[in-house]
């Protein structure tokens, strides 16, 4: 149980890590992170869906029955499951970092990311009533998860298009914190002018 776990979240970190290594490099403006994000997110999303449904396909026209982690059949069986639960957190993380990038204060990053994350557990609530159904083949949740992923894909495109070059919330703390500045700094200059009047 303790093994499992850790390999649990280890794959989770290290698909989290690297994309956060992207995001986070410096020589690229908001702009540019978010379009070089949204690349990865959805090239390895299309190559898990691409996988899981081929591999879905050949269970569906020959039941292989049960895998062992010893069987020769396990690793394309496995790795595909695998391979989803770390792109799901990777694309979870990726939108919270490009809802974040459109924040004017940390009062709207909270309540953007409470929407989303409203929006996701519905989503989440269909999936797993759609899996629920025993009669129905598994390749119809593959499907259904490709298909929305390419509606969402030209959305996406252009939301990331409009990603600012800056995060707004701080530009604007910049900008109070010049003010703030130059405030402290006039006390002595207002008090002279005052004076000589």
């Amino acid at each position: 149980m303790t093994h499992g776990f850790v390999l649990y979240t280890d794959h989770h970190s290290v698909g989290c890590f690297g994309l956060g290594f992207i995001l986070d490099m410096k020589s690229l403006s908001q702009r540019q992170r978010a379009r070089v994000g949204l690349f990865v997110v959805v090239i390895l999303n299309l190559g898990v869906y691409i996988w899981s449904i081929i591999m879905q396909v050949k269970f569906n026209a020959h039941d292989p029955g049960r895998i062992d982690w010893d069987d020769s059949l396990y690793p394309s069986a496995f790795l595909p499951y695998f391979f989803v639960q770390t792109t799901g957190p990777l694309s979870q993380s990726y939108m919270y970092w490009l809802i974040s990038s459109f924040a004017t204060d940390a009062q709207a990053n909270v309540r953007n990311g409470a929407a989303f994350r409203c929006l996701e557990a519905v989503g989440q609530a269909i999936s797993y009533g759609m899996n629920t159904q025993t009669e129905a083949s598994p390749l119809i949740g593959f499907c259904v998860s490709f298909g929305l992923m390419a509606l969402a894909t030209a959305p996406m495109i252009l939301l990331t298009n409009k990603t600012p070059d800056r995060i707004p919330a701080d530009v604007i703390l910049e900008g109070q914190e010049a003010l703030d500045a130059k405030i402290a700094g006039e006390p002595e200059v207002v008090t002279g002018k005052m004076d000589q009047k």
